[in-house]
């Protein structure tokens, strides 16, 4: 769903992409279910740090880091700050989950009761596939489990016998998913416009003492 967005607003701002990162952080998602692969906070931090290394040695001056994985939040957002801090300060930096905006949240968890938080291959999720690859999806197979609330974080098999987290995945459909991911690539595009123009603020060496009257 992440690339279908950036992909959108790519299209509509001319703004190039960089091929997607497609290993995260799955450590509390999917160790018990086999084929999926993850990476370790501190190897997405540095992956993190890297590519945007390079992107700045290549010209690049604003970069926007767009998250599709809630696991990958910590480490990306830590990237983006070590980025940040070592990186020279004619850099513009930004780190945001394709669904933080509050229109597009309140419909990832339309189908969830208030107060539960586990969302995985739900509803709002399998929705999105269906739009962008149904030939991934076998709604046959779909299965809907109990919503949950905890107060501490389990992975994943400790919430959920199927991987899936949500009582109306079989509900799903294309035209849900593809309302979603619209709704996503207005709110992002709109933010992409907005940096495509911005400057910063207050332009002083980094590092640079504030002097501050009292």
């Amino acid at each position: 769903d992440v690339f279908e967005v950036a992909s959108r607003v790519s299209q509509r701002t001319g703004v190039f992409l960089i091929p997607p990162m497609t290993y995260g952080c799955s450590q509390m998602h999917g160790r018990a279910f086999p084929g999926t692969l993850s990476l370790r906070p501190q190897t997405l931090i540095k992956v993190i740090e890297d590519i945007c290394e390079w992107l700045y040695n290549s010209g690049v001056r604003k970069i926007f880091l767009l998250n599709g994985h809630y696991g990958n939040y910590g480490p990306m957002l830590c990237g983006a700050y070590n980025c940040q801090y070592d990186l020279p300060e004619d850099l513009q930096i930004k780190f945001y989950s394709w669904w933080d905006h509050p229109d597009v949240w309140k419909l990832l968890v339309k189908d969830v009761p208030e107060g539960e938080k586990y969302i995985h291959a739900n509803w709002a999720e399998t929705a999105g596939v269906l739009a962008t690859r149904p030939d991934l999806v076998d709604m046959d197979k779909a299965v809907n489990e109990d919503d949950i609330f905890t107060q501490f974080d389990y992975t994943l098999e400790q919430v959920t016998h199927s991987g899936v987290c949500g009582r109306n995945t079989t509900g799903a459909t294309p035209e849900d998913g593809e309302m979603i991911l619209q709704t996503a690539a207005d709110v992002v595009t709109e933010m992409v416009e907005q940096m495509l123009v911005e400057e910063i603020p207050i332009k002083i060496p980094r590092g640079t003492p504030v002097k501050t009257e009292y």
